[in-house]
């Protein structure tokens, strides 16, 4: 499982596997639906082919934007998604002359039934089609081979084995299970694809791509992602951080921007790959996953990325004041583990505080007055889904998705929403609505330190009846139960570090065993439970333990959801957007509190 190179904008999302194959391919959505399977290049040098994943790799990323570098012993690839358009451009720089072939093997809307690929002659391009998919493969200078043709049927095993004595067969048009290849000799190519919903903007695409070519693409996308990154750069200017740390940050920020869609739909993952292990993968929307990022895109000021994520969020609020387990990033709801009501509970509060922080900090006041209605009802929801006796949310999916419980998490989440909703009553005039939420919060708060703390161990529990712990007990100073320097907090975290650290970094909680590396470790290591505990660190004082868990993570280029102790290598889904959120947090409240 990797993606360690993601392209793209708000509406074709690329993702790049280890060998440098283009493997994942989302449009008109990110992380929806995937139109990819293997796209690839083939190298012959008179006698023999050889493909990108027979080469080592070397992969990276040439600037600070979503501009990709991929390199082998023979060639050099730059590729990159226009800043705008539907437009993946690859230029491969060939200093050996070797003959080029480029090859695409599509799943059009996720399965490679019923596609067509085809020759257009007069667009000097290549087709695939299903529905009202369109794709166009095309190269400057013109391709001189082509061949259309069936792949896994029949005995047939594609056109990469048509291309393999390096001469392809011509064949024009091919339905069914088909792929194509085109060839051609030039010690430098532009190879280039581009996407629409219908025949016509394909065509207007292949032209404006034609037209546009490589090098005035790659320099507006340069110009735009340095402009939308330039504010950060006075970090270095003021020695605030070193190159790699910045450059990191630049990364992770952008990462979140390429995770979005352009209806304001944040996945926490385009990592295909994982759908191997269990059906199913991260291509969703996770109303607290998302919120995170929101904050993380507002802690650095970039609220008009972050308002988008509180837009399309909004309006898939129940009509009882919940949200639903995750989402597709057309606002459907995703698949679930969860039995009906799918309630998790945390989700609803920790959307609620990060918007109060949001507003907090924006001012945006027409998005709290257009969403108004909402807020009520979702803060009534919080009021009433409580034990009366304990003060407590009801039994609820915790934060790992794994166990119905009342949790400390939650809980905490849930008094973090219920305060956001009484600040916000203030703002707009209804004091009654202020006291109301306030006095629900104050019970939730009461019964999370009388109920949830334990004081023979003098630090917070797990959940009532678990007294592991658990690295989400950050959540106590977070959504502000206590503050963090108050001795329980302080107890329980320096616990949280004492019982989960491993491998450097710190694992979820004990007994952990998603996709654990070994035995005798009280789980995997994962990138946002290391930053919160940095985070704590910052919030205290000790900035020196605070950059140290920074560092842990900083020689990833793109952040995964954990890692391997041993060999520090990334284990599940890699990018996962809330880890690179964590980051871009965990950074700022260093630097704040300096």
């Amino acid at each position: 499982m990797a993606r360690p190179l993601i392209l793209g904008n708000s509406r074709l999302h690329v993702g790049i596997n280890s060998k440098g194959e283009w493997v994942d391919i989302y449009y008109p959505y990110v992380g929806y639906p995937n139109h990819g399977h293997r796209m690839s290049l083939g190298l012959f040098d008179g006698k023999k082919m050889k493909w990108m994943k027979d080469y080592k790799v070397k992969l990276s990323y040439l600037e600070e934007g979503p501009i990709a570098l991929i390199e082998n012993e023979d060639v050099k690839v730059i590729s990159f998604v226009h800043y705008l358009k539907p437009i993946l451009w690859n230029r491969v720089i060939n200093p050996k002359n070797l003959t080029l072939f480029f090859y695409h093997d599509l799943h059009i809307k996720e399965n490679p039934f019923k596609d067509t690929a085809m020759l257009d002659k007069k667009l000097k391009a290549i087709i695939h089609y299903k529905d009202d998919v369109y794709f166009a493969f095309s190269t400057i200078p013109s391709f001189e081979q082509f061949a259309v043709g069936i792949k896994e049927w029949g005995g047939l095993e594609g056109t990469w084995r048509d291309a393999e004595d390096g001469l392809l067969s011509g064949n024009m048009v091919s339905h069914g299970l088909v792929d194509s290849c085109l060839g051609l000799k030039s010690k430098l190519v532009d190879h280039f694809m581009v996407v629409a919903n219908s025949f016509k903007d394909l065509k207007g695409n292949l032209i404006y791509a034609k037209e546009e070519g490589f090098n005035k693409s790659l320099e507006e996308t340069k110009a735009y992602w340095s402009s939308w990154l330039s504010s950060l750069n006075s970090l270095v200017n003021k020695k605030l951080l070193n190159l790699k740390l910045l450059n990191l940050l630049k990364r992770s920020l952008t990462v979140i921007k390429l995770l979005m869609s352009e209806n304001g739909a944040l996945v926490a993952s385009t990592d295909f790959e994982i759908i191997r292990f269990g059906g199913d993968n991260y291509n969703y929307v996770w109303p607290r996953d998302a919120s995170y990022c929101a904050e993380a895109l507002d802690s650095w000021g970039y609220y008009d990325d972050a308002s988008k994520i509180f837009d399309f969020l909004f309006p898939l609020i129940s009509e009882k004041g919940y949200f639903l387990h995750k989402y597709y990033p057309t606002g459907n709801f995703g698949s679930t583990w969860h039995p009906v009501p799918f309630i998790q509970i945390d989700q609803t509060g920790s959307f609620l505080y990060f918007f109060w922080k949001h507003y907090h900090l924006s001012k945006k006041i027409d998005q709290v007055a257009k969403n108004w209605d909402k807020i009520v009802k979702m803060g009534k929801f919080l009021e009433e889904f409580r034990d009366r006796n304990t003060g407590l949310p009801k039994a609820s999916w915790d934060l790992w998705e794994e166990r119905k419980t009342i949790n400390t998490y939650s809980s905490c989440a849930v008094y973090g929403g219920l305060l956001a909703c009484s600040r916000l009553a203030e703002i707009m005039g209804r004091r009654d609505l202020r006291d109301q939420f306030l006095k629900a919060s104050e019970e939730v708060r009461e019964g999370i330190i009388k109920y949830l703390y334990d004081e023979r161990l003098k630090r917070f529990i797990k959940a009532l009846g678990d007294e592991r712990v658990d690295s989400s007990l950050f959540s106590i100073f977070y959504f502000e139960v206590l503050p963090p320097k108050d001795p329980r907090v302080i107890n329980t975290m320096l616990e949280v570090e004492s019982k989960l650290s491993v491998g450097g970094g710190i694992a979820r909680y004990e007994g952990d065993g998603y996709f654990k590396v070994s035995e005798g470790i009280p789980g995997n290591p994962w990138i946002l439970t290391t930053l919160y505990l940095s985070i704590f660190y910052s919030e205290i004082g000790n900035f020196e333990r605070a950059k140290s868990l920074i560092e842990v993570v900083s020689n990833f280029d793109l952040l995964p959801e954990q890692f391997n102790p041993i060999t520090k290598e990334n284990v599940s889904v890699l990018p996962l957007a809330w880890s690179h959120a964590a980051f871009a947090l965990a950074l700022k409240k260093f630097l704040s509190n300096l």
